[in-house]
Protein backbone atom coordinates (compact mmCIF):
# COMPACT_ATOMS: atom_id res chain seq x y z
CA UNK A 1 0.00 0.00 0.00
CA UNK A 2 2.93 2.35 0.61
CA UNK A 3 3.57 2.42 -3.42
CA UNK A 4 1.39 2.84 -6.32
CA UNK A 5 0.69 0.89 -9.43
CA UNK A 6 3.21 2.54 -12.36
CA UNK A 7 1.14 0.88 -14.60
CA UNK A 8 -1.94 2.94 -14.19
CA UNK A 9 -4.37 3.15 -16.85
CA UNK A 10 -4.93 6.47 -15.86
CA UNK A 11 -2.95 9.01 -18.12
CA UNK A 12 -2.76 10.05 -21.88
CA UNK A 13 -0.38 8.48 -24.33
CA UNK A 14 2.29 10.74 -26.13
CA UNK A 15 0.15 10.00 -29.23
CA UNK A 16 -2.78 11.67 -27.59
CA UNK A 17 -1.49 14.72 -26.83
CA UNK A 18 0.32 15.35 -30.22
CA UNK A 19 -2.71 14.47 -31.84
CA UNK A 20 -4.67 17.22 -29.71
CA UNK A 21 -1.89 19.66 -30.60
CA UNK A 22 -2.30 19.11 -33.62
CA UNK A 23 -6.01 19.79 -33.68
CA UNK A 24 -5.60 22.86 -31.41
CA UNK A 25 -2.95 24.20 -34.17
CA UNK A 26 -4.97 23.95 -37.07
CA UNK A 27 -7.58 25.59 -35.29
CA UNK A 28 -5.46 28.46 -34.27
CA UNK A 29 -4.58 28.96 -38.12
CA UNK A 30 -8.02 28.89 -39.74
CA UNK A 31 -9.33 31.18 -36.66
CA UNK A 32 -6.47 34.16 -36.43
CA UNK A 33 -6.86 35.57 -39.54
CA UNK A 34 -10.45 36.17 -38.19
CA UNK A 35 -9.47 38.35 -34.93
CA UNK A 36 -7.98 41.81 -36.81
CA UNK A 37 -11.07 41.70 -39.23
CA UNK A 38 -13.70 41.50 -36.25
CA UNK A 39 -11.51 44.15 -35.04
CA UNK A 40 -11.10 46.23 -37.46
CA UNK A 41 -15.27 46.03 -37.59
CA UNK A 42 -15.44 46.99 -33.88
CA UNK A 43 -13.15 50.26 -34.72
CA UNK A 44 -15.38 51.45 -37.81
CA UNK A 45 -18.87 50.72 -35.83
CA UNK A 46 -17.82 52.77 -33.51
CA UNK A 47 -16.58 55.41 -35.48
CA UNK A 48 -20.11 54.94 -36.67
CA UNK A 49 -21.77 55.22 -33.97
CA UNK A 50 -20.64 58.62 -32.48
CA UNK A 51 -20.34 60.05 -35.45
CA UNK A 52 -24.02 59.40 -35.08
CA UNK A 53 -24.19 61.03 -31.74
CA UNK A 54 -22.24 64.28 -33.02
CA UNK A 55 -24.53 64.26 -36.32
CA UNK A 56 -27.38 65.89 -33.49
CA UNK A 57 -24.40 68.12 -31.97
CA UNK A 58 -23.63 69.33 -35.33
CA UNK A 59 -27.17 69.89 -36.32
CA UNK A 60 -27.66 72.01 -32.95
CA UNK A 61 -24.56 73.62 -33.71
CA UNK A 62 -25.66 74.93 -37.01
CA UNK A 63 -29.52 75.66 -35.60
CA UNK A 64 -27.61 77.97 -32.94
CA UNK A 65 -25.12 79.37 -35.34
CA UNK A 66 -27.89 80.22 -37.48
CA UNK A 67 -30.06 82.15 -35.27
CA UNK A 68 -26.93 84.14 -33.53
CA UNK A 69 -27.59 86.16 -37.62
CA UNK A 70 -24.14 87.69 -37.09
CA UNK A 71 -22.11 84.70 -37.38
CA UNK A 72 -20.00 84.18 -40.55
CA UNK A 73 -22.37 80.99 -40.94
CA UNK A 74 -25.66 82.86 -40.72
CA UNK A 75 -24.42 85.36 -43.10
CA UNK A 76 -23.29 83.10 -45.64
CA UNK A 77 -26.65 81.09 -45.15
CA UNK A 78 -28.64 84.38 -45.93
CA UNK A 79 -26.53 84.90 -48.97
CA UNK A 80 -29.20 84.15 -51.73
CA UNK A 81 -26.44 83.32 -54.51
CA UNK A 82 -25.20 80.48 -51.99
CA UNK A 83 -27.70 78.27 -52.18
CA UNK A 84 -27.79 76.75 -55.65
CA UNK A 85 -29.94 74.42 -57.06
CA UNK A 86 -30.19 70.63 -55.60
CA UNK A 87 -28.74 69.18 -59.43
CA UNK A 88 -25.89 71.57 -58.88
CA UNK A 89 -25.34 71.99 -54.80
CA UNK A 90 -23.05 74.08 -53.40
CA UNK A 91 -20.66 73.08 -50.66
CA UNK A 92 -20.18 75.76 -47.63
CA UNK A 93 -16.67 76.13 -46.93
CA UNK A 94 -14.78 75.42 -43.98
CA UNK A 95 -14.33 78.36 -42.48
CA UNK A 96 -17.80 79.45 -41.96
CA UNK A 97 -18.77 76.18 -40.67
CA UNK A 98 -19.34 76.10 -36.49
CA UNK A 99 -16.16 75.21 -35.41
CA UNK A 100 -14.39 75.03 -38.72
CA UNK A 101 -16.08 71.80 -39.57
CA UNK A 102 -13.99 70.31 -36.81
CA UNK A 103 -14.93 67.96 -34.37
CA UNK A 104 -12.96 66.45 -31.87
CA UNK A 105 -13.67 63.27 -29.96
CA UNK A 106 -11.27 61.25 -27.82
CA UNK A 107 -8.28 60.99 -29.74
CA UNK A 108 -10.27 61.19 -33.34
CA UNK A 109 -11.19 64.22 -35.57
CA UNK A 110 -14.35 63.87 -37.44
CA UNK A 111 -15.03 66.26 -40.32
CA UNK A 112 -18.31 68.13 -41.01
CA UNK A 113 -19.28 68.57 -44.88
CA UNK A 114 -22.37 70.77 -45.60
CA UNK A 115 -23.90 71.36 -48.83
CA UNK A 116 -26.54 74.04 -49.51
CA UNK A 117 -29.51 73.73 -52.22
CA UNK A 118 -32.73 75.06 -52.93
CA UNK A 119 -35.38 73.66 -55.31
CA UNK A 120 -37.78 76.38 -56.48
CA UNK A 121 -40.84 75.14 -53.86
CA UNK A 122 -38.07 75.75 -50.68
CA UNK A 123 -37.19 79.30 -52.23
CA UNK A 124 -40.73 80.11 -52.16
CA UNK A 125 -40.78 79.00 -48.39
CA UNK A 126 -37.49 80.88 -47.80
CA UNK A 127 -35.94 77.63 -46.74
CA UNK A 128 -32.29 76.50 -47.49
CA UNK A 129 -31.75 72.44 -47.53
CA UNK A 130 -28.51 71.85 -45.73
CA UNK A 131 -26.72 68.07 -46.38
CA UNK A 132 -24.56 67.46 -43.30
CA UNK A 133 -22.23 64.79 -43.53
CA UNK A 134 -19.40 63.79 -40.68
CA UNK A 135 -16.47 62.20 -42.19
CA UNK A 136 -14.07 60.28 -40.47
CA UNK A 137 -10.17 61.10 -40.63
CA UNK A 138 -9.79 59.26 -43.81
CA UNK A 139 -12.45 61.38 -45.24
CA UNK A 140 -14.86 57.93 -45.83
CA UNK A 141 -18.63 59.51 -44.77
CA UNK A 142 -20.19 57.69 -41.84
CA UNK A 143 -23.43 59.41 -41.29
CA UNK A 144 -25.15 62.09 -43.11
CA UNK A 145 -28.63 63.79 -42.81
CA UNK A 146 -30.39 67.08 -43.87
CA UNK A 147 -31.89 69.92 -41.93
CA UNK A 148 -33.90 73.34 -43.36
CA UNK A 149 -32.42 76.54 -41.77
CA UNK A 150 -35.18 79.29 -42.42
CA UNK A 151 -33.37 82.12 -44.86
CA UNK A 152 -34.00 85.69 -43.47
CA UNK A 153 -34.42 88.37 -45.66
CA UNK A 154 -35.19 86.15 -48.31
CA UNK A 155 -38.07 86.84 -51.53
CA UNK A 156 -41.42 86.60 -49.07
CA UNK A 157 -40.20 88.24 -46.28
Amino acid sequence: MLYKNIDSKNGFTLIEIIASITLLSILLIIFIPVFPKIMKGSINTEHEMVAGNLLSSVVDDIQTEHQAKTTKFAKYINTPTNSKSCNTPKKAPQNVLPKEGNYQVDDETFTTKLTLCQEEREKELDLVRVHIEILSDDKKVLTNSYTYLIQEGGSNR
